[in-house]
């Protein structure tokens, strides 16, 4: 920072020197966003802060949640119970600003509209944040609302004929909104604040992160262990029975109904892990049966715009107290055309929503994660895919020693290990800093473990990045000997017996045939067939295409994710045919032999493995497609010729058969990475060209609303004889499986059948 710099932010404070107080008087208020101030307060966020996961909530979400919970021009009161620098609540103020300007409740003369906004400012907008500084940028940020818009002339006018008359001013002695803004702790039971106080809508981002059980969060700990959550007229239950893995953010989900009665409206940030992690199960059973969801926008995949420093990707979901048959509208919001610099803007499709019955949630006929991969076309065939078949569980085998039929593998070192080896005692190893743990770790795995074969060390380690489909790294970074010390050794029956190893950790399965001892890590499972039967068919099985699809849209956790998993379930509920055709599976086991012996490459006999999985499965051509698609490598079209020719056909075969005279389908050229498809039902049709089309829907987005970042959009339009589909410029946008399900849209909407559903 140069000198001129340091004067320049020098200059721009006045001190008094009898109080100290600093004054900021060259920065124009009136002018800066509100994001402005909410970046000054993430800039100077403690690293300790974020690590508890504590984000200021950028303008484009809170507006996007304040717009679904007031959606009615209704003026009421707003709490956001841990309101941070206020990004919600002055979202709010301004919403009802916006009402009480539209039902001409706001005066016109200058000096009675500061006294009206801050009336309906002390009347209805009420925060509770922990953090000193945070609650001292909210009340500064609510302050400088009451004056936007204002003539700073006519209020010095005033200031200046007031004074001359009474020595005094009275604009703000009316009403204050200072109290309403408590520096508090919500979860704290002593300091209650607004006990027995109803609010009309309720909005926040709370923190998210596991409650330490250290002296500062003794009063969230004291929350989780008294805190009496009603689950019904005559029963309660403690927090603490509620709460997975002691996740503060579920905590406000639980307070905020002390706050509320049958007509409060909510609006919220989570953590994804809430609605989609196991953990949670106990808080999404008391979540689903205790509040009735509207909405919800899956912001997973466009994380790196909305909290890109945050560790765990979020959704937004819009509430009630109302139960009775709720439908939910699922978002899946995806990075777009506009999502990168300088737009940022993220489309809404709102023809892309996914309708989901809240009571087939709470009673877990399906789950939310279900549709974080995926669309209602593969949700069903997945669904239809474990109806149909047998799962693996039945074909595989607990072994004599082992809790389970799954097996993880050995972990080398813990706190046992380290207190044992280096002879330090409890109380020395609770002072030890996690980079001395680390010394330590390492300084044993040195002594037990060697990074190549020797006589002493025989016996290779695989981690999951060992592994291939149908074979593994001969020369792996570890190799060990005797590991009876080490903290997890399992059952030794689990490496020494012909097995199937599969990753743990990883974007896709891979599983390979061990027939010899072998030592594996944490991250890799073991199976065991019945006596061995099918040993390389199920190799084959999990390896393949369909399988891994199943996977991706059932049981992989943290699908967009940098450390995606899966659990015991995925393994466990692989589907197998519950007949199986003896010369297919001939074929199959022949290539799955072949391929971990070494006798040829995998990607040579990739397609024919995929077909005769598909051949075994007795799938259709559709959902043979639909699994290909889906592990197509994603591209641009750009100029291709010919490259749209699957898809118009597709989309002519499914949508002509059912009218009488030809259709006809164009498209633009792929300027600004946007195709625009027109399907024409009269070949008189005259109705705009797609080009037109593609030109009037930029200028729709831009001009209905610049500054927004979540814009509404539809991906088909309708007109009176003709459709326009709308998508970016990839491929996987647009592969036959995507003109079957266009196809099936479009005759939905234009020939519904009594229930609505696709007729073709």
């Amino acid at each position: 920072m140069t000198s001129e710099v340091r004067k320049l932010i020098a200059r721009s404070f006045n001190h008094n020197v009898n109080t100290g107080q600093l004054r900021l008087f060259d920065f124009r208020f009136d002018v800066l966003p509100v994001e402005f101030i909410s970046y000054i307060y993430e800039v100077f966020l403690s690293d300790k802060q974020k690590d508890n996961g504590i984000f200021y909530t950028p303008k484009k979400l809170a507006q996007l949640i304040v717009d679904d919970v007031i959606k009615e021009d209704k003026i009421g009161s707003i709490l956001d119970p841990s309101s941070g620098s206020g990004m919600f609540l002055i979202t709010g103020y301004q919403r009802l600003l916006e009402i009480a300007q539209k039902q001409n409740l706001e005066p016109k003369d200058s000096i009675e509209k500061i006294k009206y906004r801050t009336q309906l400012l002390s009347e209805n907008i009420f925060g509770i944040e922990k953090e000193l500084t945070a609650q001292r940028f909210t009340l500064f940020s609510l302050s400088l609302q009451i004056f936007i818009g204002i003539n700073p002339s006519e209020i010095k006018d005033f200031i200046a004929k007031k004074l001359k008359e009474s020595k005094k001013i009275n604009l703000f002695s009316e009403y204050s909104f200072f109290q309403n803004i408590k520096h508090a702790n919500t979860l704290k039971a002593s300091d209650k604040p607004f006990e027995d106080k109803v609010f009309s809508y309720i909005v926040g981002n709370p923190p998210f992160f596991k409650i330490p059980n250290t002296e500062e969060f003794q009063n969230e700990i004291s929350f989780l262990n008294s805190y009496q959550v009603a689950i019904s007229d005559d029963t309660k239950k403690v927090a603490k029975n509620i709460v997975g893995k002691s996740q503060i953010s579920q905590c406000f989900f639980l307070k905020i109904k002390d706050w509320s009665n049958e007509n409060t409206r909510f609006g919220f940030v989570s953590n994804s892990s809430n609605f989609y992690n196991d953990y949670s199960e106990v808080f999404q059973e008391y979540f689903y049966s205790h509040y009735g969801i509207e909405k919800i926008y899956e912001l997973s995949r466009v994380k790196k715009i909305l909290f890109e420093k945050a560790k765990e990707s979020v959704v937004a979901i819009i509430f009630t107290n109302n139960l009775e048959d709720s439908i939910i509208d699922y978002y899946p919001v995806d990075l777009g055309l506009f999502s990168e610099k300088p737009f940022e803007s993220l489309i809404i499709q709102e023809d892309k929503a996914i309708e989901i019955v809240q009571i087939e949630l709470k009673t877990k006929q399906i789950r939310l994660r279900n549709f974080l991969v995926g669309n209602q076309f593969d949700l069903d065939f997945v669904n239809k895919t474990h109806f149909q078949n047998d799962i693996l569980d039945n074909r595989i085998i607990t072994l004599e020693g082992s809790k389970s039929k799954i097996n993880n593998g050995l972990q080398i070192v813990g706190k046992e290990q380290i207190l044992s080896e280096f002879n330090i005692s409890e109380s020395e190893y609770k002072k030890l800093t996690k980079e001395q743990r680390t010394t330590y770790s390492n300084k044993f795995k040195q002594k037990y473990t060697n990074t190549s074969y020797v006589k002493q060390f025989p016996t290779p380690l695989l981690e999951p990045g060992d592994l291939y489909r149908f074979g593994y790294n001969n020369s792996p970074r570890m190799y060990l000997g005797d590991i009876s010390n080490f903290q997890r050794t399992r059952n030794s029956n689990i490496y020494a017996l012909p097995k199937i190893l599969i990753n743990r950790t990883g974007k896709e399965l891979k599983a390979t045939v061990s027939l010899n001892k072998i030592f594996y890590n944490f991250d890799v499972y073991s199976i065991f067939p019945k006596e061995n039967e099918n040993i390389y068919l199920y190799t084959a099985l999990i390896n393949s295409h369909l399988i891994n699809y199943v996977i991706d849209l059932s049981f992989r956790k943290r699908v967009d994710g940098s450390y995606t998993k899966i659990g015991y379930d995925a393994i466990l509920n692989i589907p197998v045919p519950r007949e199986l055709n003896e010369d297919i599976v001939k074929q199959i086991s022949d290539i799955s032999k072949g391929l971990s012996e070494g006798q040829c490459e995998y990607i040579k006999k990739e397609q024919k493995l995929n077909e005769l999985i598909y051949d075994l499965f007795e799938l259709s051509y559709w959902e043979k497609q639909r699994v290909n698609d889906y592990f197509l490598p994603k591209s641009r079209i750009g100029r291709k010729r010919k490259a749209l020719d699957g898809y118009k056909n597709t989309l002519k075969e499914i949508v002509g058969f059912y009218f009488e005279s030809s259709i006809t389908i164009e498209e633009t050229p792929t300027d600004f990475n946007l195709i625009v498809v027109k399907i024409s039902f009269n070949n008189n049709s005259n109705s705009p060209i797609a080009t037109k089309a593609k030109k009037y829907l930029l200028n729709e987005i831009f001009e209905q609303n610049p500054n927004a970042n979540f814009l509404a959009s539809q991906e088909k339009i309708f007109g009176k004889d003709c459709v326009f589909i709308i998508k970016e410029d990839t491929n996987k946008n647009w592969t036959e499986t995507k003109a079957f399900e266009d196809g099936q849209d479009i005759l939905k909407r234009l020939i519904p059948n009594v229930d609505g559903e696709g007729i073709h």
